[in-house]
């Protein structure tokens, strides 16, 4: 069984999940895993995520990350390594191996799901495809309520007992997600997100509504910082793309810099005020 998340901070919690399950002997099969986070929901994917256009992309969405400092050219945010694992993935494939996909509704993770079984259609496999969808919400002890983003929110130990909610992906519902992807594909924007379960592609600046409403809750000054983390857990959304969309609108002049951020602090560190 080949264990397939995309994101890395997933992977290392089946990882962790996988000695849980070995502390009370529950059978999961979480030896093999792999992780591929090629974050197919920004930029174009008219390369479909595995070439030049990707990489650049990746490079240059994480360049300027931190304040005063550029990254080197040999930088890709674990692109090479997403590749080596599609490799891996391939030997899976002439092995028959049984693949297990974990994954949310969160933008990123939903794409790189549909490109997958794309990947994998396009390679003719025939493995058997077993799929856990981590849910959206949950309750915990003493009736407290909690939303989860994306699967890096789940503590090993919830992994552990998700494993037994695992479902054969039929050939239809395989069909829809691959039909999702082709579509996206030839719509080829720059920002796609998650809709009822379809993939719709949009424009850069789908969400800076939504950001400016969240700015009108500061009176004046306001810590960018803060917005970019209220922002992330109202919308499910990446600091750098949050971060990256204010420096838009800074350019457009909807926001002024009051004060830089202090050298080695991510981009967003600083202070802004609205522009009435």
């Amino acid at each position: 069984m080949v264990n397939i998340c995309f994101s890395d901070i997933t992977r290392q919690l089946l990882r962790d999940a996988k000695y849980v399950s070995e502390e009370i002997n529950i059978s999961a099969d979480l030896n093999n895993t792999l992780a591929i986070n090629l974050q197919l929901n920004l930029g174009k994917i008219s390369d479909n995520g595995l070439g030049t256009e990707r990489l650049n992309f990746i490079k240059n969405f994480h360049n300027g990350y931190i304040f005063g400092e550029e990254n080197t050219d040999t930088y890709d945010g674990g692109f090479n390594r997403y590749i080596q694992a599609m490799e891996k993935l391939k030997i899976s494939i002439k092995n028959d191996d049984d693949f297990r996909i974990w994954f949310t509704e969160d933008n990123s993770e939903y794409c790189s799901l549909c490109w997958l079984l794309s990947f994998l259609d396009q390679l003719d496999a025939t493995n058997n495809i077993y799929v856990v969808k981590l849910p959206s919400e949950v309750s915990l002890s003493g009736r407290k309520y909690e939303r989860r983003y994306n699967s890096s929110c789940f503590m090993p130990e919830e992994l552990t007992e998700l494993v037994s909610t695992e479902v054969i992906l039929t050939e239809s519902r395989k069909k829809f997600y691959v039909k999702q992807w082709i579509r996206a594909k030839e719509e080829n924007t720059s920002l796609r997100l998650v809709l009822y379960g379809n993939i719709v592609s949009v424009k850069d600046d789908f969400y800076d509504s939504a950001i400016i409403v969240e700015a009108k809750k500061y009176n004046d000054v306001i810590n960018e910082a803060t917005l970019v983390g209220e922002c992330m857990a109202k919308l499910g959304l990446d600091d750098i793309f949050v971060g990256k969309r204010i420096e838009h609108m800074i350019a457009e002049g909807i926001f002024e810099v009051v004060s830089a951020p202090t050298i080695g602090t991510p981009f967003y560190c600083k202070k802004i005020r609205k522009i009435n």
